[in-house]
């Protein structure tokens, strides 16, 4: 890639809004330095990988990443013999071995099922033994700790010492006769590291010492006195005892540094680009960005945005940008300020950012190829220091774009052809157009030249579309329009800002009899297209409307099936009643008929079974049959896999893939496997075969079930748990890696039917299960 061209797609600016998202210096510099790579596998491998680290967060929320010092400068000077480290970079060191073996941890336990990150804990590396040593003889501000080694300790004992008795000595003369009107004030103080004290200076002759120091006004001397001289210097011949031994102690550090010189480099590598993975995570989150489809020749951008205007914090208009298979580019046209350029330049530079392992601001199920390069011709190049006018700096370009071109290459033109005559500067963009298209290039090229327009309509292999415009009042939509060409508006613009009316009516009349009717023609077209696009608009407003009364009908009618079912369910329990009340009487009226008619019990009950069967039987044909919606299931419905295992809310189709959410998981399944959730019209009947590991505890055994399938069995256990009035059930998830565990306990604290849950003892299978505590 050019750096020309990542200029002029601004694409150093995205770089520092990624830089802005770094929690290092170290990952700052990274991300300023990130290139486009062309390379097919590992532009996908890159991209997959912040893809994961993206779902990874998504799932575990929180990182236990923070802010880290740059340990280079410190590790490039430990690399010399005989150098010694301050015990503040040797505590940065400290820190970044911490915080390698806590991100060392943490991948390893939560980064199952994430496979291009598999090798990062592989690289943040552990350093127990320094990491040990460093903590035992470094306190919090860098400072060597007394117990760093034993001859430090008595050192600096010592030194407390002859401190304390050279201050005891000091204070007793302060407050004896002596110096009563001789001392500016009764404190002890230091110069030139020695203990003296404040003497006026009008009496220093009164009290016998060496004068170290005075004040700024003159008025004070700070006074040695002369039994202090000799405990001084025992303070300062300690001072550089313990001086030596501190020096001694910071070699013997640096060279356990030095001894782990490559770890400490490799580690700190792999924290940066940690840093850097964490920074496209977190750019992604503010600009809701997704992992686009790489590979294919088609260009798919579904509600593409910006990401600088996205970064502004204005409302941003999303783009379709489109350059189907089998098409070789995508010419815009319109009207100015209508969008073209910031469109050329979306489309760019979200190439560049997925070439780059950014995830895009578009839809999920967008799709682009992967460009061996990606070159652009836009603004103007003119320079006067180089004698190159405005059209010879575009001509100049684009020769050298030609001359670099190498397949799979996207090419950005912005008004190319311009800054000449217009009949040749669109005979020479027809000529890029057709020896791009010969060399296999896709082109995104903007235009207001008449030839380019009919070129691209007429050849057929260039996509068109022209930026929505409100003709009447000359406002953009910052839409694109495909299948039309638009007007430049060039003069009715000219008008709108202000330009003198004759001078617009001049204008006008110097128009060929030729550009005149092509104007027509054209805004007879897009007049056609507005019509037809509002009439679309207004169909689809009467086919939502359509769809939800069907909807709004079909409620009413489970309404009404429910009622009926209600009533039916009352005349059932009145019949039931009047049966029992039957047969209660008929006893007596048998007894009593017995005697007349010995036949009048057997014919009685053979009645009574035969109403019995009749109900019975009716009440099974009320039961209403299972709904299987067969319409495709739209994002945001409840839908669940065809085996029943997993059942949730689709949050998005990506292709052959969808994922659905359930409680705070996600899971991706085959789309072909989702439809919508089959509903019952009357409440679902859940059998669940319960085992009992102890009599009046129900217990269900989770083992060896992942998370998708041991909640749908959960639910129905509890469902039977509950209704067979249980207080207390037992859950059998085992320990593992904690997922199911986390899974179970996270269901269980949103169910209704769980009031309380807890461990129980080691003895009753500790953290493999969990019991819980149920609502009756």
């Amino acid at each position: 890639m050019r750096e020309r061209d990542l200029q002029a797609l601004e694409f150093d600016k995205v770089l520092r809004l990624l830089a802005g998202c770094a929690l290092s210096s170290a990952g700052h510099e990274a991300c300023l330095v990130l290139r486009p790579q062309i390379a097919v596998a590992q532009v996908e491998a890159e991209s997959e990988r912040t893809w994961q680290f993206f779902r990874l967060l998504e799932e575990q929320l929180t990182l236990p990443l923070r802010g880290f010092p740059d340990i280079r400068p410190s590790l490039q000077w430990a690399a010399h013999g005989g150098a010694a480290l301050e015990g503040l970079k040797l505590l940065e060191i400290q820190d970044i071995a911490a915080l390698s073996r806590t991100l060392a941890l943490f991948f390893r336990r939560q980064g199952g099922g994430h496979n291009s990150l598999k090798d990062l804990p592989e690289r943040l590396l552990s350093f127990p033994e320094l990491e040990d040593t460093l903590h035992h003889c470094l306190d919090e501000s860098g400072r060597l700790q007394d117990e760093a080694s034993p001859e430090l300790r008595s050192l600096r004992r010592r030194l407390r010492t002859l401190g304390e008795e050279t201050e005891r000595r000091l204070r007793d003369l302060l407050r004896s006769s002596q110096a009563r009107d001789v001392v500016a004030d009764h404190y002890i103080t230091i110069r030139n590291n020695r203990f003296v004290i404040p003497v006026r200076a009008d009496f220093h002759t009164r009290l016998p010492g060496i004068v170290q120091d005075r004040s700024g006004s003159g008025e004070t001397l700070f006074i040695e006195p002369l039994f202090a001289v000799e405990l001084n210097n025992r303070l300062l011949l300690a001072r550089k005892e313990e001086e030596a031994e501190e020096h001694r102690l910071f070699l013997w550090l640096t060279d356990l540094v030095r001894a782990e010189l490559p770890r400490l480099e490799s580690a700190f590598a792999a924290l940066t680009e940690v840093d850097v993975l964490h920074a496209k995570v977190e750019l992604a989150r503010k600009q809701r960005c997704t992992k686009p489809r790489l590979g294919g020749s088609a260009v798919r951008l579904r509600n593409a945005r910006h990401p600088l205007l996205l970064a502004t914090g204005k409302p941003v208009v999303p783009i379709d940008l489109l350059i189907p298979e089998g098409k070789s580019g995508l010419i815009i046209t319109g009207p100015n300020t209508g969008g073209k350029t910031a469109a050329l330049k979306t489309l760019g530079l979200l190439c560049l950012m997925a070439q780059s392992g950014l995830l895009v601001p578009a839809e999920e199920e967008s799709c682009l190829p992967i460009f061996a390069g990606i070159f652009a011709d836009i603004g103007d190049a003119q320079s006067l220091e180089q004698s190159l006018s405005t059209f010879s700096a575009h001509v100049r370009n684009v020769a050298e774009i030609l001359r670099e071109l190498t397949v799979p290459a996207l090419v950005l033109f912005d008004e190319p052809g311009g800054g000449t005559d217009p009949l040749e500067g669109g005979a020479l963009a027809c000529g890029l157009l057709v020896h791009l298209k010969e060399r296999g290039a896709r082109v995104a090229a903007s235009t207001h030249l008449t030839p380019v327009k009919l070129f691209a309509l007429a050849d057929g292999d260039y996509q068109v579309a022209a930026v929505n415009f409100a003709l009447d009042t000359l406002t953009p939509h910052y839409l694109l329009h495909y299948g039309t060409v638009g007007q430049s508006l060039g003069l009715p613009m000219a008008r709108r800002l202000g330009l003198p009316a004759e001078v617009c009516a001049a204008a006008e009349a110097t128009l060929s009899d030729e550009a005149r009717q092509l104007s027509q023609v054209i805004m007879q077209l897009e007049e056609t297209r507005a019509t037809l696009e509002r009439e679309r608009t207004v169909v689809a407003s009467e086919r939502e409307q359509a769809a939800a009364l069907r909807v709004r009908q079909q409620a009413l009618l489970a309404e009404t099936e429910e009622k009926r079912h209600h009533l039916w369910q009352e005349e059932l329990a009145e019949a039931r009643l009047l049966v029992r009340r039957v047969r209660e009487e008929g006893r007596e009226i048998v007894a009593r008929l017995r005697a007349t008619h010995p036949r009048a019990r057997q014919e009685l009950t053979q009645f009574l079974h035969e109403q019995q069967a009749t109900i019975t039987a009716k009440e099974h044909e009320m039961r209403p049959p299972l709904i299987e919606d067969t319409t495709p299931p739209q994002i945001g419905d409840e839908v669940e896999v065809r085996d029943g295992k997993i059942r949730g809310e689709l949050v998005a189709m990506h292709g052959e893939r969808a994922r659905i959410r359930r409680g705070g998981l996600t899971f991706e399944v085959a789309a072909t496997e989702v439809r919508k959730a089959v509903s019952h019209k009357r409440e679902r009947q859940v059998r669940v075969a319960v085992a009992s590991s102890a009599p009046g505890l129900p217990e269900i055994n989770l083992l060896g079930l992942r998370v998708h399938e041991a909640l749908p069995r959960l639910e129905a256990f509890l469902d039977q748990a509950v209704l067979s009035r249980q207080p207390s059930v037992r859950i059998v998830h085992g320990m593992g890696t904690g997922a199911l565990r986390r899974a179970v306990r996270e269901y269980l604290a949103n169910s209704p039917y769980c009031a309380s849950y807890n461990e129980p003892s080691r003895s009753e299978g500790g953290g493999g299960v969990t019991i819980a505590e149920l609502t009756l």
